[in-house]
């Protein structure tokens, strides 16, 4: 019986499938940035006195190897957090000793789509710059700091209320766009976006917004996409760490594999979601019972669309560390303490006439029908 292990939290899971199911097993590239070529990219940045984070460890890491370039304390630096903080490093943050900023958008700019913009009062054009990884996203397509500037500004909700609730990663959208003019509309602000790949760093790209994003979205539409045939059997590991250490990381890089999921599917989701729910509009739904269109102008709601699009379109089995209870009272999905429990509750149903795809890292690919 052939072994597959899938990342999951820090470690790897072993799914043991009978070789007669096996399918296809996807993986993102494994190259790595060399250390020279990462100090050489870095060291082209100018000093900047005011920062605005994605939230995660490795945009941390970043600004760490910055500050020391620099020759700056970490206490000389303002941080924000564009995005949704990872725990682990919202604790860092504070352990290194960085300026935090918590302050809300004051700085009055314009109008982008009958939306209000202000701006953050400490973020002048000269002297700022937005740390974010580029990545594929079911929701802009291609997520980037553009994104992380949406949210910083408070208008993240606004950007997802544009999305048509189908995934459409590597590819245009509604939301990509707003958040895109966001960009535009504070002048094309100096950005450093990075490219993962399983072992580290496939690229950094840096400079104005525009220019920056277009090369980082390029190069995932190149590498990230792959083609393979539609699946009724489809198991999604996120790829570990911060990829799957919450639920709404883990329904995005999900989501990122829409166009392999066949007629009457069979989804497993294998991800740890260690650190939680993940975002306040899931927290809302589980908690308080509330209806799910009434979270609507909450932070998180694309958890909620696509929670709506997987349920319509998959039997989805979660294997995770949260509460069977939770994942199947709340959320309304299937829930299995491990692989083996869900592979029974699918030959229980379809015997073994359907062929396994398996995707290692859902966050950094997307599965295509080959053409």
């Amino acid at each position: 019986m052939p072994e597959i292990w899938l990342p999951y939290g820090q470690v790897e899971v072993v799914i043991n499938a009978k070789a007669e199911i096996l399918g296809e097993v996807l993986e993102a590239p494994a190259q790595g940035m060399a250390e020279e070529s990462l100090q050489d990219a870095l060291k082209k940045l100018p000093r900047k006195e005011f920062v605005v984070l994605d939230g995660s460890n490795m945009a941390l890491d970043m600004l760490n190897r910055l500050t020391a370039l620099w020759g700056a304390a970490p206490k000389e630096i303002s941080v924000h957090g564009g995005g949704r903080w990872a725990p682990s490093a919202r604790k860092r943050l504070a352990r290194y000793g960085y300026a935090v900023s918590e302050e809300g958008p004051t700085v009055e700019l314009g109008v982008v789509d009958g939306v209000l913009v202000r701006s953050l009062s400490n973020m002048r054009k000269e002297d700022s710059l937005i740390i974010s990884e580029a990545s594929l996203d079911p929701v802009y397509g291609i997520r980037g700091s553009a994104a992380v500037l949406a949210e910083a500004l408070g208008l993240g909700a606004e950007a997802v209320r544009r999305w048509k609730g189908e995934p459409a990663p590597a590819t245009e959208t509604d939301p990509g766009w707003f958040a895109g003019r966001l960009a535009e509309e504070l002048g094309d602000p100096f950005c450093l976006e990075y490219v993962r790949s399983r072992h580290g760093l496939a690229a950094i790209n840096v400079g104005p917004h525009a220019e920056v994003h277009s090369k980082s979205a390029q190069l995932l539409k190149d590498t990230r996409v792959i083609p393979a045939a539609k699946s009724r059997l489809l198991v999604v590991s996120p790829g570990g760490g911060e990829a799957d250490s919450t639920l709404h990381a883990s329904l995005l890089a999900l989501c990122n594999q829409a166009e392999a999921v066949g007629d009457d599917a069979e989804v497993m989701l294998v991800a740890e979601a260690g650190e939680g729910l993940g975002s306040p509009a899931l927290r809302s739904l589980c908690d308080l019972g509330v209806r799910p269109e009434s979270l609507m102008h909450v932070d998180g709601y694309e958890d909620i669309v696509m929670l709506k699009w997987l349920k319509a379109n998959m039997k989805l089995h979660v294997i995770s560390t949260l509460p069977l209870t939770l994942v199947e009272k709340r959320l309304g999905l299937l829930a299995s303490a491990s692989a083996k429990n869900a592979f029974e509750d699918i030959e229980s149903r379809h015997g073994w006439k359907l062929k396994a795809t398996m995707v290692k890292d859902g966050a950094l690919t997307s599965v295509r029908p080959a053409q």
